[in-house]
């Protein structure tokens, strides 16, 4: 993938944070109504690529997976840079971007972008969205909102 970093090792946690205030985004057990995972919808890309954090440099800032959250009912969820790179995407560095609302929150720093998902069809997105909810393991949940 030509759009990877390749000094951001495959061992290297990433952290993304999943908004709850939409439904579309977690998937929940019909039975229990707990949330199971993340969505493919979770990991739908901006115009430049999914949006997460390396954990390394969030720890090193002494951050927290909550600093990387947005809002209390939002939840983390981890996904290894190798599951990334096995669905051919990619991951690079975009630290301190600019089109948020709080770019000077530190959580910036350790901003980056799983990339490859633009230059899909439909079809294959979809299918590698479904790839990286699939190998997400929850970090931590604030204050789960209940669905709509």
């Amino acid at each position: 993938m030509e759009d990877d970093d390749s000094t951001i090792p495959d061992d290297e946690l990433l952290l993304r944070w999943v908004p709850a205030f939409s439904p579309t985004h977690l998937v929940r057990d019909s039975a229990t109504n707990e949330v199971i995972g993340p969505s493919s919808a979770a990991f739908a890309p901006d115009t430049d690529g999914a949006s997460v954090y390396l954990d390394s440099l969030v720890q090193a800032r002494n951050l927290t997976p909550v600093d990387v959250t947005h809002a209390v009912t939002d939840s983390v969820w981890t996904l290894p840079v190798e599951q990334v790179r096995a669905l051919n995407l990619g991951v690079r560095r975009d630290p301190w971007p600019q089109d948020v609302d709080d770019p000077e929150h530190p959580r910036y720093a350790a901003h980056a972008l799983i990339t490859g998902l633009i230059g899909l069809s439909k079809k294959q997105r979809i299918r590698a969205q479904k790839g990286l909810a699939n190998s997400a393991s929850l970090k931590c949940v604030l204050m789960p909102s209940e669905p709509n």
